[in-house]
């Protein structure tokens, strides 16, 4: 076995202590890596691989192997506008109502979907898109397309019509260079909270992260998050970290918090006033 190889299987492993059991990735992976003789072939079945349906095949041939791994294993789902209808609503309500110069942020943003997403809420929710959108991940390969405002043609062809007022008129598949303005991505791992981030979240999404882990990580990174909460902030999570059976060390911590859940929503919640 090949060094490449044995660093990609040791990615899978160390990994596996912390990822929530029950998780069919694992056992998937650790095996489509096995069962390949040399890691250059494993390179090219990348396709059979749950990172191959969640990140566009353009941005595949940054990573390394080492890298590959822990991607099919841990990337978030990500898609345009991936918010229920109350949900759609209720952001609608919370964006109209943030103070000027508000800072959203979204973590993680794996490829950027979830930030112009918002960054189209802000438009339809606010005359003046005066709001700061934050894209928090530990793989900025998977962001630099969109932070240059490009939209690479995978993501670009299944880009809602509701989202096209974010582009460019001149560039099909560029982000309007004063929306850009108001958008940002930096690295960071949340499972260690490295590098430290001075933000302050008006709006903190975290949506398809905690649901991969243990407990035990689950509330280490939301003991992490406190660092981007203040006294206002508002919650967003997805429902299967809240309502699932394993969402309970989430739930026990935002009730110890003194969060609540939005009337409207459950997986929006904030702290009163």
């Amino acid at each position: 076995m090949d060094d490449e190889k044995t660093r990609a299987i040791s990615t899978a492993l160390e990994l596996a202590s912390v990822l929530d059991p029950t998780s069919r990735y694992l056992p998937e992976l650790v095996e489509l890596i096995e069962h390949t003789p040399e890691a250059q072939q494993l390179r090219m079945l990348r396709t059979e691989s749950r990172a191959a349906h969640l990140i566009p095949p353009e941005y595949l041939s940054h990573f390394s192997l080492t890298q590959f791994v822990e991607l099919s294993l841990v990337t978030p789902e990500t898609a345009w506008m991936r918010f229920s209808r109350d949900e759609d609503a209720v952001l609608q309500k919370l964006l109209a109502q943030l103070p000027s110069h508000g800072v959203i942020v979204s973590l993680p943003c794996s490829t950027g979907l979830e930030v112009l997403s918002l960054l189209t809420l802000v438009l339809e929710a606010r005359r003046e898109p005066d709001l700061r959108i934050v894209g928090l991940d530990k793989n900025p390969e998977l962001y630099e397309s969109i932070a240059a405002g490009r939209i690479p043609p995978t993501l670009f062809a299944a880009m809602p019509g509701r989202c096209r007022a974010i582009l460019a008129p001149a560039g099909a598949s560029t982000v309007r260079a004063e929306l850009l303005k108001g958008v940002c991505f930096q690295p960071i791992d949340i499972r260690t909270l490295t590098p430290a981030t001075a933000l302050t979240a008006d709006l903190l999404l975290c949506r398809n992260l905690l649901g991969f882990f243990v407990p035990e990580v689950q509330v280490t990174i939301l003991q992490n998050c406190l660092s981007l909460i203040g006294p206002q902030t508002v919650l967003m999570f997805d429902e299967y970290a809240i309502s699932s059976p394993k969402g309970r060390a989430v739930r026990e911590w935002l009730h110890t918090g003194g969060f609540r859940a939005m009337q409207e929503s459950g997986t929006i919640f904030l702290r009163p006033s």
